[in-house]
């Protein structure tokens, strides 16, 4: 359906907006510094991701096009990225980032390490917090906007759902940042291993089945999950607080052990639509998936951004079919 001229003037606002936020210096994400933060990726570019990059590209999720999108679709896209782009975000200066994560990016990373687990995991939670901190911004700004025309009431809601995500973050990354300085192990990590397959992520997810704690001061029930594509093998590492693993995470967690290939198809589809966002996957991959599925993908995506419940469960594998004949997996 084609905008009005209204319409229009408003997704032009939007686009400076978020072109504005985008364009601006961010601070690195060390307490105490004030140094401008860098493009930092959460895995390796060489070593990890170079893995499965094709032609120099992968394909990630990006914002839709305003002019092209509607409240019935996903706002998000598979785009393909650079490698220089991939799974990346600004997060530290130079300084920082080359200084904290030095022994997970000089060399090839040790993922039975305790601490090597804890430095993944801080990256990824750095870098939701500041795509959260990001879309809270960006509602800000339209909340303070004195011409565009929106649902006051629809935009506040999202704008305090991103900063309720930002609060519980800062939580779990400061249990990590005490476990890195003085280790008393109080994170578990389950680390699972299958034959390649040519997708990647690192990212928190949630599955906090009580709503009630949107507007409470008590930490989410969820951890980290790093899908990492390393020495011919796909490595899957759960992380998450001992205190807080509660029955429905647990059972969810062991779903993926002893799996065939049907059945893990249908978890990595669970996971890329309803418990994370940072992920990504090869060029190859990403054209052998049925375009069926890719809709179904995104109208499940929809629907869990729509009723934020972590119930929902994927009725189809986005990876069914002839998407495995590549691969020596199960």
């Amino acid at each position: 359906m084609a905008l009005n001229k209204a319409q229009i003037e408003n997704v032009k606002i939007l686009k400076q907006i978020r072109r504005n936020l985008h364009d601006k210096k961010r601070e690195c994400m060390v307490d105490g510094c004030k140094e401008n933060a860098i493009n930092s990726h959460l895995l390796q570019r060489h070593g990890i991701l170079n893995n499965i990059i094709e032609d120099g590209h992968m394909m990630e999720l990006r914002p839709n096009d305003m002019f092209k999108w509607n409240r019935e679709e996903s706002p998000i896209v598979f785009k393909r990225v650079g490698l220089n782009d991939a799974i990346s975000y600004p997060l530290f200066c130079n300084h920082h980032d080359t200084e904290i994560f030095a022994e997970i990016e000089n060399s090839a990373p040790d993922l039975y390490s305790y601490r090597t687990r804890l430095l993944f995991s801080y990256r990824a939670i750095c870098a939701d917090e500041y795509k959260k901190r990001f879309e809270a911004e960006y509602f800000d700004r339209i909340i303070n906007s004195r011409t565009l025309d929106f649902d006051h009431v629809y935009v506040s809601k999202l704008r305090d759902s991103f900063y309720a995500g930002v609060r519980d973050l800062c939580q779990f990354k400061s249990v990590i940042l005490e476990e890195l300085a003085s280790p008393s192990h109080r994170l578990e990590f389950v680390h699972l291993e299958f034959p390649i397959f040519p997708v990647y992520a690192s990212s928190p997810f949630s599955f906090e089945t009580n709503l009630n704690k949107l507007n409470s001061s008590e930490m989410w029930d969820g951890g980290v999950v790093h899908l990492i594509p390393l020495n011919d093998k796909l490595h899957i590492l759960w992380g998450y607080l001992k205190d807080s693993l509660n029955k429905d995470m647990e059972e969810y967690i062991n779903k993926w052990r002893n799996v065939n290939k049907e059945s893990l198809g249908v978890l990595l589809t669970d996971l890329f639509t309803q418990r994370i966002e940072i992920f990504g996957m090869s060029p190859s991959l990403y054209r052998s998936i049925n375009k069926i599925n890719i809709e179904k993908y995104f109208k499940s995506q929809l629907k869990s951004y729509q009723t934020y419940d972590m119930n929902l469960c994927v009725d189809f594998n986005m990876f069914e079919g002839d998407v495995w004949d590549n691969y020596n997996l199960l």
